[in-house]
């Protein structure tokens, strides 16, 4: 659930950007996050409630379309923190949230 709260927060921190920049950060938010995290922070937005309760209530949404979550290891964030010795997934991750960080 704080995946979907930290991508809507990111979101909603490009709205102001150019629609390139914006799309640029959905981008990396879902190589970061995975596709389900980020699709669902756009589809289920939390009505502007970026916290625990609406991240559920944005779960439970998705649930009920019949949207399964990825599971816990297809993000490259906890690809990179599982793996071992995670030397080369780490690089990767601090590329890319490197990367997320000039594109906001």
């Amino acid at each position: 659930m704080d995946d979907h709260a930290v991508v809507a927060r990111l979101l909603r921190a490009a709205e102001p950007l150019t629609w390139w920049r914006r799309r640029l950060v959905a981008r990396r938010c879902r190589r970061i996050f995975g596709s389900y995290w980020t699709d669902l922070a756009i589809d289920y937005p939390s009505n502007g409630a970026v916290d625990e309760t609406g991240s559920v209530a944005a779960w439970f949404a998705a649930a009920m379309k019949g949207q399964e979550p990825q599971g816990p290891l297809d993000a490259l964030m906890h690809r990179a923190y599982c793996e071992l010795p995670p030397h080369k997934l780490l690089d990767g991750l601090c590329r890319e949230l490197r990367l997320l960080r000039n594109a906001l």
